[in-house]
């Protein structure tokens, strides 16, 4: 059976239930904002670490040019001669 209240309640009812979807929301807000900062910091560390691969491949390749081709030397072992 249906109990009556009083206006108010109602009312008092309705402001808390406001609250608390507010508080909601605004924990959702800065839950969301933190999401995006970490997948931003994940993007640029991915990048960085791209970008420190490249440097490194880069200087591997600057080494073996400063070296020479060593595919097109001779590998074989020459008699050492005394001065």
């Amino acid at each position: 059976m249906f109990e009556w209240k009083h206006p108010k309640h109602y009312a008092k009812l309705r402001k808390d239930f406001h609250e608390e979807a507010e508080k909601e929301k605004k924990e959702l807000e800065e839950s969301y904002k933190e999401s995006v900062r970490q997948t931003k910091e994940r993007k640029h560390l991915t990048n960085k670490e791209k970008y420190d691969k490249e440097i490194d491949n880069e200087k591997i390749q600057n080494q073996n040019n400063r070296n020479g081709d060593r595919s097109s030397r001779d590998n074989t072992i020459s008699k050492r001669t005394n001065d």
